[in-house]
């Protein structure tokens, strides 16, 4: 942040995003926070607990209230905080995503 260089943890990342080509973190607590990683390499480091929607988002599974069909087969993930953007689920994406859902 600035130019601080803050450490967080996995456990407390709720959504990884990418905004103007500028890819963050939000927290748990809310906080927004850039990274110098792209979302390719973050998606890779995470692990099983997260899922890359679509190219612009990756999501916690504890972050996730609840999934509604949208049109044409896609899914919509609604996360347990606000967030103005809608987090799509590509139709291509939809059977793995609802199995990984499962698995957790």
């Amino acid at each position: 942040r600035g130019d601080e260089i803050i450490p967080i943890s996995s456990k407390e990342i709720a959504l990884v995003g990418l905004d103007d080509g500028q890819v963050y973190i939000r927290s748990l607590s809310g906080k927004r926070y850039s990274v110098s990683q792209n979302i390719e390499q973050l998606a890779s480091i995470l692990g099983s607990n997260f899922y890359r929607l679509n190219r612009q988002f990756i999501i916690n599974h504890q972050c996730i209230k609840r999934v509604s069909y949208y049109f044409d087969r896609k899914l919509i993930a609604h996360p347990t905080f606000e967030f103005q953007e809608k987090l799509f689920v590509s139709k291509a994406k939809s059977r793995d995503f609802l199995k990984w859902l499962e698995s957790h």
